[in-house]
């Protein structure tokens, strides 16, 4: 009986850490060279307007704005690309590609690796 309750012990640890798993958004291979730098106004925006993202973050809007003249101090100011951990930034993670149920927007692949290459590339204004 002695031996039973530290082979149970280490079958519910087995059992329990084996049932965690954690879903990171996996980057899907567009075709994009990574080492191309990105333009915020002439690659980031046009997505923006091509996704229809405007039409809820707007000015008018209850949100934050995305539109050109106020978009990348939105973003700035509200944190949504984070340089530190480009992955994690909201502006890549919520209109992900691989989970439309998450937001009414979506990017396309092209675009998700887009902005998270602009991101990587340090966010600029550029």
């Amino acid at each position: 009986m002695k031996k039973f309750i530290p082979i149970s012990l280490v079958f519910f640890a087995v059992v329990f850490f084996s049932a965690c798993e954690y879903e990171f958004i996996k980057p899907l291979d567009p075709g994009i060279d990574p080492n191309e730098p990105q333009s915020f106004s002439s690659d980031i925006l046009p997505i923006f307007e091509a996704q229809d993202c405007v039409s809820c973050h707007s000015s008018v809007g209850t949100q934050f704005s995305l539109e050109a003249g106020s978009a990348y101090q939105n973003i700035l100011n509200l944190n949504l690309a984070d340089t530190g951990n480009p992955e994690q930034s909201v502006l890549y993670t919520v209109p992900d590609p691989t989970n439309p149920d998450q937001h009414p927007a979506t990017y396309t692949t092209e675009q998700a690796a887009r902005v998270l290459i602009w991101i990587q590339q340090g966010a600029q204004n550029n």
